[in-house]
C-alpha cells in the first residue's frame, strides 16, 4: 500500500495551465502507486480557529473580484452569447477532465476537511503559482499539517523576481518546515536559498514529468476526431496578457503559409483580432491542438512548456513589460533558457519575428535535456516523499 498524499494545489479552473500542472503531477504520482488526493477546497481551514488568515483571505476575495469586473470590459465589446456559452462549456470540460482522475476530494465539512489531513502521511505543495506573494494563502504552504507530518514542494512557482519585504516573515515561518523543497524557476530557487539558508531544488514543471504518449493516452478519451486536429496544417495561438502586438505578426505568417489560425481564448474573456476564437475548449482538446499545430504562438508559460515536451513548434512573447513590479516574465526566461530555446521570444525591441515565425527548430538537444532533467526531478521527488 502506498503512502497517502494530500495534494495541495489549484486543481479545477477554466485555466488550462492549472489544470494541466495538477493533472501531471496527481496522474505521475498516481501511477507510481501513491494514494492520491487533492481536495478541492480549502475553505475548512478558516474560521476562528485562525482569524487573521481568514480576514486576509476574505480581502482577497474581495480584490479578485474588482480585479475580474475590470478584466471582462477591457475590449468594450460585448460578447456573444455563442462565445459565453462557449466558456461555460469549457468549465464543464475542465471540471470533467480533472475528475476523470478520480482523484479530487471534495470535503463536505470541516471535519472530513481535518479527517483528510489526520490521514495523509505526505503533504506536497504543487506547482504553478501557488506561492506568487500577491495571492498565496497559508494552505498553500500546507499551514494546516502538523509538524509530525512529512511536506514538500514541488514545482511550485513563485512567479515573480522579488519578494516584497512584508511577506518575507510569511515565507520563512511555514518553509522552514518543510522537509525538502523543489521548485520551477531558477529565481525562486535564489531567492528562497538567501531567505531560507537551505538547498532548493530547481525542478522541472509537472507537465513534463508526463512524456507525449502518456500525455495523449490521458486525452485520447476527452477529444474527438477533427479535420482541423488531422490535418495538423493550422496555426494555434493562446495569450493570457493584454497585448496585441502578436496579432499583425501572426496575420503575417498566416498570410505567407496559407495556414488558418486558431485562437483559444484566455479568462479575460478578450477576442483578438485575428483568427477564429474558440471559447469552449476544454483542457484535453487544448493539449491537443499544441499537439498537432503547425506553430503554437503564445505568452503562456504552459503552452510553450507543452510546445517543447511535444515538439511543436513554437513562437513565445512576453505578458508583461520587463519593467513591472508584477512581471511574471522570469519564468518564461527561465523555461527557454533551460532548454536552449532563448532564440524563440520575440523581444519587445527587435524587428526579426518573422524570421522566429520562419525558421524551424531542432529539438534534439532540447529533447536531451528534458530527459536528463525528468529523471533527476523524479529522483528528487520520489526519494523526498520516501524521507531518504
Amino acid at each position: 500500500m502506498g503512502k497517502n498524499i494530500c495534494l495541495v494545489t489549484a486543481a479545477t479552473s477554466v485555466n488550462f495551465g492549472t489544470c494541466i500542472q495538477s493533472y501531471a503531477l496527481a496522474v505521475y504520482l498516481a501511477d507510481k502507486g501513491f494514494n492520491v488526493k487533492i481536495p478541492s477546497t480549502h475553505r475548512f481551514y478558516y474560521g476562528c480557529r485562525h482569524p487573521f488568515a481568514t480576514a486576509y483571505n476574505i480581502t482577497g476575495k474581495l480584490k479578485l473580484k474588482v480585479t475580474k469586473r475590470k478584466s471582462l470590459s477591457n475590449t468594450g465589446v460585448k460578447l456573444s452569447n455563442e462565445i459565453l456559452n462557449g466558456y461555460s462549456r469549457r468549465i464543464e470540460k475542465n471540471t470533467d477532465f480533472m475528475n476523470s482522475t478520480n482523484l479530487i476530494f471534495s470535503p463536505k465539512s470541516r471535519s472530513d476537511y481535518y479527517s483528510m489531513v489526520k490521514n495523509s502521511d505526505v503533504f506536497i505543495s504543487g506547482s504553478d503559482q501557488i506561492w506568487n506573494p500577491y495571492y498565496v494563502q497559508p494552505p498553500f504552504v500546507l499551514a494546516m499539517a502538523g509538524k509530525d507530518k512529512t511536506k514538500l514542494a514541488y514545482g511550485s512557482s513563485i512567479g515573480v523576481s522579488h519578494i516584497p519585504k512584508k511577506k518575507r516573515r510569511f515565507y520563512k515561518k511555514y518553509l522552514s518546515e518543510y522537509n525538502a523543497i523543489g521548485v520551477r524557476e531558477k529565481t525562486a530557487a535564489t531567492l528562497l536559498a538567501d531567505l531560507l539558508d537551505r538547498n532548493i531544488q530547481v525542478v522541472l514543471d509537472p507537465s513534463f514529468l508526463l512524456d507525449k504518449n502518456r500525455w495523449n493516452l490521458a486525452i485520447s478519451t476527452q477529444v474527438k476526431d477533427s479535420a482541423v486536429l488531422q490535418s495538423g496544417s493550422y496555426i494555434f495561438c493562446y495569450f493570457i496578457g493584454e497585448k496585441s502586438d502578436w496579432e499583425k505578426d501572426v496575420q503575417l505568417y498566416a498570410e505567407k503559409t496559407g495556414y488558418p489560425v486558431f485562437c483559444a481564448l484566455s479568462e479575460s474573456k478578450r477576442i483578438p483580432g485575428v483568427g477564429k476564437p474558440l471559447a469552449d475548449l476544454g483542457v484535453a482538446e487544448f493539449i491537443s491542438y499544441i499537439m498537432n499545430a503547425k506553430c503554437v504562438v503564445t505568452d503562456s508559460f504552459h503552452a510553450m512548456a507543452l510546445s517543447l515536451n511535444f515538439n511543436t513548434k513554437f513562437v513565445g512573447y512576453k505578458r508583461f513589460n520587463d519593467t513591472d513590479i508584477r512581471s511574471q516574465n522570469s519564468r518564461i526566461y527561465d523555461l527557454l533558457n533551460t532548454f536552449g530555446m532563448k532564440s524563440r521570444l520575440v523581444d519587445d525591441y527587435q524587428d526579426n519575428a518573422m524570421d522566429i515565425y520562419m525558421s524551424e527548430i531542432d529539438f534534439s538537444e532540447s529533447n536531451a535535456e528534458i530527459e536528463n532533467k525528468r529523471k533527476s526531478s523524479e529522483a528528487f521527488l520520489l526519494s523526498a516523499i520516501k524521507g531518504e
